[in-house]
């Protein structure tokens, strides 16, 4: 897939994605199991509750010209995420937007090799600084987990430590994985907290995450997060929840940590306003493919695929009657258990043709986009501009 739109086209990208597909139910083998557990977010380390742990099916695994692994035992399990590929550069911020079920959490854990059971299989590559993931073990993945990405999870209630004062949340990682004594990484933890908009910081350090607001700990977990420097930071819907003034606070401060540290942030979100006014660029996903891909700009202002076309009719406008009933996407996402061969958006597709109910369409050039504009469908929508107050609507 080419370059993202607006990227530095000297640089090489930080983060490849490369035909990465992930299939749940695949048949467990114990003895070819290798499980793979270290911090995450930080120093945080992976439990084994099922919700952070890193499982994978090694048993005669081979290795092809395009880096893609096949296992000797396949089954046709759930695919997650289906074929997905993509290009992240520094300093970048690419939003991932859909309903909820189209893969979005699933693609980030794949990246991040975070998985409830060893019954899955990655096949694809991902390529971050130079190093393929899908082909670490489990001493080579602590060496990237919290120092080369990180992710924010979407609870921040569940994913801190409740009975671990914020302080030592934030240090530990610099404690454990950078070798940085406790004076040191105390000064570093505040420091932290203060740069995520924290105030009264001192005293923060020493609370617990339960004396904390919502927004609050959602700014912990991104000190966290950050706390090693990592290159690639994934943020999983970390404004779900909360009010729109700190909706607003939490955006501003991962555009400006990005900026500051040259990072590069993979953002969640089912709302594709929020989307709109922090990514600059964006994937649009269903039944765990990207569906539509491009600068956000053109996703937003030019819908290709009639699912985007469909997310963007249901926000609400500001210049809407008032009381006006909000539009919706008729039926439901689709049962990955039982895809037909057709396009998995047909049944809810408002102008559908004959080829979409038997042949499932690529993401590929549109020929009324730029080349970086991409999108799957057969009966692409036809351009046309979108109210203007669209990054305005979700506030």
């Amino acid at each position: 897939m080419a370059g993202v739109t607006g990227s530095p086209e000297s640089q090489p990208p930080l983060l490849v994605v490369k035909n990465l597909t992930t299939c749940y139910g695949m048949p467990a083998n114990p003895n070819n199991e290798a499980e793979a557990g270290g911090g995450v977010s930080g120093g945080m380390e992976v439990d084994g509750d099922g919700l952070s742990s890193s499982k994978r099916v090694k048993g005669n695994e081979t290795n092809n010209s395009d880096g893609v692994r096949a296992s000797g035992e396949r089954s046709n399990g759930i695919k997650a995420v289906d074929n997905v590929s993509f290009t992240l550069h520094a300093g970048e911020i690419m939003s991932i937007v859909g309903e909820s079920g189209s893969g979005k959490t699933a693609l980030c854990r794949s990246i991040m090799r975070l998985f409830p059971t060893a019954q899955v299989q990655l096949t694809g590559k991902v390529i971050l600084n130079g190093k393929d993931l899908l082909s670490m073990d489990n001493s080579q993945l602590r060496q990237v987990w919290g120092l080369e990405m990180s992710i924010v999870f979407q609870d921040p209630m569940t994913s801190l430590n409740p009975v671990m004062r914020i302080g030592n949340q934030v240090s530990e990682g610099m404690r454990k994985r950078q070798g940085m004594s406790k004076k040191h990484s105390r000064e570093l933890a505040i420091s932290l907290l203060r740069s995520v908009g924290i105030p009264d910081a001192e005293a923060r350090y020493r609370q617990y995450p339960i004396q904390l607001s919502g927004g609050l700990r959602q700014r912990v977990a991104i000190a966290i997060a950050i706390s090693c420097n990592p290159s690639l930071l994934i943020l999983d819907e970390p404004t779900t929840g909360l009010d729109a003034t700190i909706q607003a606070h939490i955006i501003d401060l991962i555009a400006n940590l990005v900026t500051k540290r040259s990072m590069a942030a993979i953002f969640v979100t089912h709302d594709i306003g929020i989307a709109a006014s922090i990514s600059s660029s964006m994937a649009v996903m269903y039944a765990g493919s990207i569906v539509e891909y491009g600068a956000t700009e053109d996703v937003i202002r030019h819908p290709t695929m009639r699912y985007t076309s469909a997310l963007l009719n249901t926000a609400p406008k500001l210049d809407a009657i008032p009381h006006t009933r909000l539009k919706t996407i008729p039926g439901q996402p689709p049962n990955l258990a039982a895809l037909g061969n057709g396009c998995p958006f047909e049944p809810r597709c408002d102008a559908p043709i004959d080829r979409c109910s038997y042949e499932r369409p690529q993401l590929t050039d549109c020929d009324t986009q730029p080349a970086t504009h991409l999108c799957a469908c057969w009966n692409p929508r036809m351009p046309a501009n979108v109210p203007e107050n669209i990054e305005e609507s979700s506030q």
